[in-house]
């Protein structure tokens, strides 16, 4: 796991999946996906792993044109001193230039109960939309005026701050970034 965070109260934790190598008989066509370098287990390790897989994310993001992850939600609700967990999908994609992104939410927790739930957040390079299938209401938010050039998803620049294909630097700018020990405890976790 690795944690972010503006500071020690408020983290971003994201699990990552190990990288293993294509099977041998793989050979890479016109719509193989690229090849992940293996990584030497012999070879020293680098003092600095935060930074060595904050680099290497920057690298595979260079020509990263779509993004699939699981995603959950964590909330506590001090008034009613209960907890909210919320999982479901984020989709990421870069076409022509311009970056989208969409979170389903299908499962929410409410302290230990489980609901289906039917929500959806799309960002499509100019509008956010949400999506309550339970309300059955959409509220559109125009974000990016037309004509308007900026880059909504940029850390410091926009309203939507995501670490993907961001450099390096500009993530330990933002964030103080620490490695965790992934728990056997985290009953969410895979």
């Amino acid at each position: 796991m690795l944690s972010c965070g503006p500071g020690a109260g408020d983290r971003l934790q994201e699990s990552l999946p190990s990288a293993s190598p294509p099977p041998a008989e793989a050979s890479p066509g016109p719509s193989a996906p690229r090849e992940i370098p293996s990584v030497d287990p012999t070879a020293a390790q680098d003092p600095d792993p935060v930074g060595d897989l904050l680099g290497r994310i920057e690298q595979s993001a260079e020509d990263l044109r779509t993004f699939q992850a699981n995603v959950t939600y964590r909330r506590w609700d001090a008034v009613l001193e209960r907890r909210e967990i919320r999982t479901g999908t984020f989709y990421y994609q870069i076409r022509h230039g311009s970056k989208r992104f969409a979170i389903r939410f299908d499962r929410l927790f409410i302290g230990n109960r489980l609901r289906k739930q039917n929500k959806h957040f799309v960002f499509d390079g100019g509008w956010f939309i949400e999506i309550d299938h339970e309300a059955r209401t959409i509220i559109k938010r125009q974000i990016v005026a037309p004509g308007e050039r900026f880059d909504p998803l940029s850390l410091g620049e926009g309203p939507f701050p995501l670490p993907i294909g961001q450099s390096k630097e500009r993530v330990l700018a933002r964030f103080v970034v620490t490695p965790l020990a992934r728990s056997d405890n985290d009953w969410l976790a895979e």
